[in-house]
């Protein structure tokens, strides 16, 4: 381990603070326990493959992180950060096996073959692991023993959801590798039409109380290459009021989004979550109050500028007003999917992303851009605002009309909209399923639709993810069960020395 006082080894960075070396006399594995500074974007290099185990990450507080290296013998590896010194805690040379106290988040750093990237990270016994980036994932260490292993895919392949309804007289869980995916979270809204007033088991849509019910109605024309039922925004505002409030643990936030009038004059569409949920009357549809005053993420659209309030005061803005973290990438007549999420429960900021549909805006929610064009990982939480979720709202404001589809939240915690499984599998990947029937009853079907609406091959109760979405339906009845056997396509378990 060295802190060189020579010239940066390659030119593309100036790190602006010390860069670390590191050099082992054997192959096996560095573990590199590191203190990062806050919004310094974070660099962990091999030399001699050109590469990143991590580039650029940004931690938003300060942090001591533990990251997991293979090496080679008396080749170099560097460690720095854009424009700031870094610590070292610990550096701790092993041959695959690592040792940690209980609660120390660890870092899993993959090294693919040319052409390949890691799917999963998996634990044996199982932890929830969190993917940080393609190639990178950690877990918060247990008190016990663990064997960490990871599958691999092709570097092009997608990922897409694998959906099992909730089916009469049994359950149905999904599963890819040796692991079940146990720590899957939560689908609290999956809405992808007939929006207003609908239930699932879960919230209701609502109208804002100071908009006319025709204002947002369902619509099913053609917009954009987008010929299904969707919600269309005329006026006003639309709500979502969660059956239970999320109060604490990760979300994820997203929604397919057209804008017929982007640069509009005094043109604002926004997105809030509030701590609060708005109430309503059953009978009309309708909040029966309506106010920000609960807005703990405010996030506005004007002329294809993006801004995100901090100060309260900006919450009920209608100019320009907040935080601007993006610009000039948003056009109108053009579909995105937004993705918003972070920590409930925190007041950690969050990260925003716009990503474009297709490659021109066309609706293709199987064909999502890989680049966002537009995001950010510093969205604030509104100062003061209990960053608890009740409600979800979109509002408008002056002519033309927004067009939302395909709006989804997952999150560690909260009410299920429904009781089905669902997990994320890359095309390519196979997929097991286990039908578990109740007492007295036995499987009866079972197949696998994709987006289209056509069957996927199912084999010995799995099947290959193709690249769409799919869902699950396994039908359970009394009579002679359906034959089953174990699947040979489960993917086999590897220990850290694979990696």
């Amino acid at each position: 381990m060295d802190n060189p006082s020579i010239a940066f080894p390659f030119s593309e960075h100036d790190p602006g603070g010390n860069v670390f070396s590191f050099t082992p006399k054997e192959a096996g594995y560095l573990s590199l326990e590191l203190f990062l500074n806050p919004n310094k974007a974070f660099n962990l290099y091999d030399d001699t493959e050109g590469s990143y185990f991590e580039k650029d990450y940004s931690p938003s507080k300060a942090e001591i992180n533990t990251y997991v290296i293979p090496v080679e013998p008396n080749l170099s590896y560097y460690a720095w950060a854009n424009g700031s010194k870094i610590g070292i805690k610990s550096v701790t040379y092993s041959n695959g096996i690592l040792s940690a106290k209980a609660g120390t988040k660890i870092t899993v750093t993959t090294k693919p073959n040319s052409g390949f990237k890691a799917s999963d990270v998996t634990t044996d016994p199982d932890v929830k692991v969190t993917k940080v980036s393609d190639n990178t994932f950690t877990f918060s260490m247990p008190a016990s023993d663990v064997t960490v292993g990871a599958s691999f895919v092709d570097s092009t392949a997608k990922e897409y959801t694998a959906t099992a309804p909730k089916p009469e007289n049994g359950t149905v869980k999904l599963s890819k590798g040796a692991a079940e995916l146990a720590a899957e979270k939560v689908t609290v809204i999956n809405s992808t039409d007939n929006f207003l007033m609908s239930d699932g088991n879960g919230g209701k849509w609502v109208i804002s109380a100071d908009g006319d019910a025709e204002k947002v109605v369902d619509d099913n024309s053609d917009i954009g290459g987008n010929a299904s039922s969707k919600m269309k925004l005329m006026d006003k505002a639309v709500q979502y009021v969660l059956a239970d409030s999320i109060k604490t643990g990760e979300f994820e936030f997203s929604y397919d989004f057209y804008d017929d009038n982007t640069n509009a004059a005094g043109r604002s569409f926004r997105t809030y979550l509030d701590n609060t949920a708005h109430p309503y009357d059953e009978t009309t549809g309708q909040a029966t109050e309506f106010n920000s005053d609960s807005a703990f993420f405010h996030m506005m659209d004007v002329g294809s500028k993006v801004f995100v309030t901090k100060s309260v005061d900006d919450v009920a803005g209608k100019a320009e007003a907040g935080i601007q973290v993006g610009s000039a990438a948003l056009e109108a007549s053009k579909w995105y999917r937004v993705v918003i999420k972070g920590e409930l429960g925190a007041t950690d900021p969050f990260t925003v992303s716009y990503y474009l549909h297709g490659t021109d805006g066309t609706y293709n929610p199987d064909n999502i851009s890989e680049t966002p064009v537009l995001t950010t990982s510093e969205a604030p939480v509104t100062d003061g605002r209990a960053p608890q979720l009740a409600q979800i709202k979109f509002m408008r404001t002056a002519s033309g009309n927004l067009y939302y589809d395909n709006i989804k939240l997952t999150a560690d915690n909260g009410k299920a909209e429904t009781d089905g499984f669902t997990l994320k599998a890359y095309n390519g990947e196979t997929v097991n399923i286990e039908a578990i029937p109740d007492s007295g009853y036995d499987v009866q079907s079972m197949e696998v639709v994709d987006s289209a609406g056509s069957n996927v091959d199912v084999k010995n109760s799995a099947f290959v993810m193709p690249a769409s979405d799919v869902t699950v339906n396994v039908t359970f009845g009394k009579g002679a069960p359906a034959t089953a056997t174990p699947s040979p396509y489960r993917d086999q378990l590897m220990d850290l020395s694979q990696l």
